[in-house]
């Protein structure tokens, strides 16, 4: 029946596939590596308002960053977030529709985190 097709879709649609981040990135950014985290190592702020499930980047080129993402359970769980995230030295979150993100760095250029940012928040809305 047309329920059940939909029903298929809606849970094909989170298959746990990793969002597609960009290989590379200006000022010489590599993806390094993209794992699955464990839930349990979320903030608590991000527990507290749910996601679906989250991945850790590493990119090296100018500095070492990582960027955490977590596919959240809605839009709102995003605004939310952004609203009571703490900021933290040497980092910065962004959100889209689909995904909270927490980049941080230890150091790195200032141009080259900004790059590699914007590059981030370009990918995102085309990842899934």
């Amino acid at each position: 029946s047309l329920l059940s097709l939909l029903v298929l879709m809606c849970c094909s649609s989170s298959t746990g596939k990793p969002p597609k981040l960009p290989e590379s990135a200006a000022f010489g950014w590599q993806l390094k590596s993209l794992n699955r985290t464990e839930p349990a190592s979320a903030p608590p702020t991000v527990r507290q308002l749910g996601f679906r499930e989250s991945w850790r980047a590493e990119y090296v080129g100018p500095g070492t960053v990582h960027v955490d993402l977590y596919r959240l359970k809605s839009e709102a769980a995003g605004l939310e977030m952004m609203q009571r995230w703490r900021a933290e030295a040497n980092s910065v979150t962004f959100f889209d529709r689909r995904y909270f993100v927490v980049v941080r760095w230890d150091k790195a250029d200032r141009a080259a985190l900004t790059a590699l940012v914007g590059t981030l928040e370009k990918s995102l809305p085309a990842s899934d």
